[in-house]
């Protein structure tokens, strides 16, 4: 038995002695670099590669059989731009451990390595040099199935000076990754091991990312399961703001293949003063994928921040706003989106729930439903800074400054809608707010709705942004407002008080304020009530206006007697009390024109009227008619309308607005005049034809009775002259009988 195992060990030894010294003859006696042209060959037929080796090929055998390749380029066949190559590669299979049954591989060392990627309507340039068939795919995936039973270790791989390019021809992406290194130690398939990685990015729009990492790798190749865990990053990001951004990134990730699941676990993210920790885990990653886990921001100053970033500082009316602003939300939403929900977002004293992200990331489409409890807008408006003030009473010209940001708005696809409980601005307060958004190829629909000066108020707008020469059209309606906070913020004066109710519809083009104004056209209707118009007062005016009339009208002194300003009643003195008044408005090209006023005044006054206001620059001019309220008690004064003109600027004094119309008023005190005396005139003349027509009956009924007396007096006569007539026919008879 002795003699037996000591042959069999003599038999072994012969028979490594003769492996060893057959692969001590070859790697001594062959010259590996003349094989180079077969290898292109080969290289050619099987992958599509046009290989060019330039560096020297040398092997060694003792004690790891080793391989040195130096310069070598590949080409896909038919193209001159490089896919891929090497400066060198190092690579070697200790021979002791395979007698074990164990691979110990020396250490791995590629430098120089570049690789082209490409990807345009054809597909990807890499596509040439995959098999076309099938057994070929059958056999790339058993390998990939297939399980490795031999140990493998690695005592150290080195990527180093390497880079790579992608570009997409149609999309216009162009990556460039440069400064490539990756280091590996005792990399094991059983055991986890450390690597650290550093790269630097670029891309087509000048983002300029450095990288490094540290981490331990586990990998699980039958479960398919890899973990990097603790993963320690360091990322600079350089081109995205005025200064480059440092992000320290701390967690653990596992990479579940067979599950198609990322996990992200203890993330730590610190970057400009900010804290971000959470968890995340992206679902389905080989398809449309979800995400789940949570987020949470601690605390930090936006300022700061933003000094952090090179970026102008906000400067506020209250120092302290901005100061705490905090995120914390849980990541959720369907596949193919990534959303916030539940959200909550702290602003200072503000907070905002609901929820917000993409809900569609192949559009990149995005969606948000948010409340906000109460805010005060005074706190974050730029402090308010000592200046002269305008006397002059010129109003600012209209900016020329374009106003939507086109660009932005044709690329952003976002829908959703923002409920405010509070807010505060200036001496403004809104409550219940209710606003909707929608954004799609430049198309801005919005609409708004909510209480506002102890009113109401509605609204929608949509704004048109997909051409150069934007459009937009609103209507806005409102019941009951105070409008004097409205004019306050207009004008920046308190000049008209009461409530007011509006139905527009308005529509306007350009892309400035100038432009807004110029084009503004639609229809406005609106009524007041219970106005009062302050610094106004049209019953001066119109007494002013039948003074002169008086004066300048001889006559008219006798029956209108001067009136006195001064012996108006109180209320009547300085300011106009409108009690109810309803206007239809024109708009035309930023000039209103009000085609029909009516008014209702204080003490059975009333006003009629139509004119027009230039809001380009705050220009007016009316023409009104004016009929007298009961302070009056002169006959030929009430019943009758009276004219009152008014123009002048928006940023004038309002007392020197409306004047009457002086000529008018002596032209409609001749006409008055006239009338009293064709009134006066048109008495006497009934009373003369009523005398007339007394005279004329008698006149008629004594002619009458004389007609009658005169044909009885002829008849007589003719009686008469009959008789005598008979009687002288009768003597002649006698007498012609006497004669014969």
């Amino acid at each position: 038995m002795a003699r037996i195992l000591k042959l069999l060990s003599f038999l072994l030894i012969t028979l490594v002695v003769l492996v060893v010294a057959a692969v001590f003859v070859l790697t001594r006696i062959i010259d590996p670099n003349d094989f180079k042209d077969d290898i292109a060959v080969l290289a050619k037929e099987h992958a599509n590669i046009d290989l060019t080796i330039d560096g020297n090929i040398s092997w060694s055998f003792w004690p790891s059989l080793a391989l040195d390749v130096g310069r070598t380029e590949a080409r896909i066949i038919g193209e001159e731009e490089l896919f891929a190559g090497i400066d060198s590669l190092q690579v070697g299979v200790a021979i002791k451990p395979l007698f074990a049954r164990r691979v110990e591989m020396d250490a791995i060392k590629l430098d120089g390595m570049e690789l082209n990627l490409i990807t345009s309507q054809q597909g990807g340039n890499w596509e040439a040099l995959i098999p076309d068939s099938e057994e070929a795919a059958k056999a790339d995936q058993a390998a990939n199935n297939a399980e490795l039973d031999v140990p493998v270790t690695i005592p150290s791989v080195a990527i180093t000076n390497s880079k790579l390019r992608y570009r997409d021809l149609t999309a216009g992406t162009d990556i460039f990754i440069d400064n490539l290194a990756l280091e590996a130690q005792d990399v094991s398939l059983s055991e986890d091991f450390p690597i650290t990685l550093a790269l630097r990015y670029q891309d087509q729009d000048d983002m300029r990312i450095r990288l490094s990492a540290n981490t331990r790798l586990h990998t699980d190749i039958g479960a398919e399961r890899y973990t990097l865990a603790p993963l320690t990053m360091q990322v600079e990001v350089a081109g995205l703001t005025t200064q480059p951004i440092t992000l320290d990134i701390n967690a653990d990730l596992l990479a579940d293949l067979a599950a198609d699941k990322l996990s992200i676990s203890g993330l730590t993210l610190r970057t400009l003063g900010t804290n971000t920790t959470g968890a995340i885990t992206v679902n389905n990653m080989s398809q449309q994928f979800s995400v789940a886990g949570n987020i949470k921001t601690a605390p930090f100053d936006a300022n700061k921040l933003l000094q952090a970033l090179g970026e102008e500082t906000i400067h506020t009316a209250d120092s302290k706003a901005l100061s705490k602003v905090s995120l914390e939300g849980t990541l959720s939403g369907p596949a193919n989106s990534v959303q916030l929900k539940p959200l909550t977002l702290q602003l200072d004293s503000s907070k905002i729930t609901g929820s917000a992200g993409i809900s569609n990331l192949d559009t990149m489409a995005m969606a948000f439903d948010l409340n906000l409890d109460a805010i005060k807008l005074d706190r974050y408006l730029p402090p308010s800074t000592d200046s002269t003030s305008n006397t002059s009473g010129a109003s600012a010209p209209l900016s020329e400054e374009p106003i939507l940001p086109l660009e932005l708005l044709r690329s952003l696809n976002v829908k959703g809608q923002l409920n405010i409980g509070q807010l505060e601005f200036d001496t403004i307060a809104v409550n219940n707010a209710q606003n909707t958004l929608s954004l799609a190829n430049g198309k801005l629909n919005l609409s708004n709705r909510g209480s506002l000066f102890d009113g109401s108020y509605s609204a929608t707008s949509h704004i048109d942004a997909s051409s150069n020469t934007p459009t937009l059209s609103s209507k806005i309606n409102t019941d009951s407002l105070q409008i004097q906070r409205l004019i306050i913020m207009a004008l920046d004066r308190d000049l008209l008080t009461g409530l007011v109710n509006l139905d527009a519809t308005l529509t306007t083009k350009g892309n400035s304020e100038k432009e807004w104004f110029e084009n503004l056209n639609g229809k406005l209707d609106f009524g007041l009530l219970n106005a009062v118009t302050h610094g106004l007062n049209l019953n001066t005016s119109l007494i002013d206006g039948i003074n002169h009339m008086v004066a300048r009208v001889p006559g008219l002194s006798e029956l209108i007697s001067t009136l006195d300003t001064e012996k108006l009643p109180q209320e009547l003195r300085g300011d106009t009390k409108i009690l109810d008044l309803l206007a239809n408005t024109r708009m035309q090209d930023g000039v209103a024109h009000i085609d029909n006023l009516n008014a209702k005044l204080e003490r059975g006054g009333g006003l009629t009227g139509k004119g027009w206001l230039n809001l380009l620059n705050d220009e007016f001019k009316f023409d009104f008619k004016l009929s007298v309220g009961d302070y009056i008690k002169n006959k030929h004064i009430t019943g009758r309308d009276w004219p009152i003109h008014c123009e002048g600027k928006l940023t004038g004094n309002p007392a020197t607005w409306c004047f009457p119309d002086k000529s008018l008023f002596q032209e409609a005190g001749t006409h008055l005049l006239q009338q009293i005396a064709k009134e006066k005139l048109g008495i006497d003349e009934a009373r003369l034809a009523e005398e007339k027509a007394k005279l004329d009956a008698r006149a008629a009924e004594e002619k009458a009775k004389l007609d009658a007396r005169a044909e009885e007096e002829q008849r007589k006569l003719q009686e008469r002259a009959q008789k005598e007539s008979d009687k002288l026919k009768d003597k002649a008879r006698e007498k012609l009988k006497g004669l014969f």
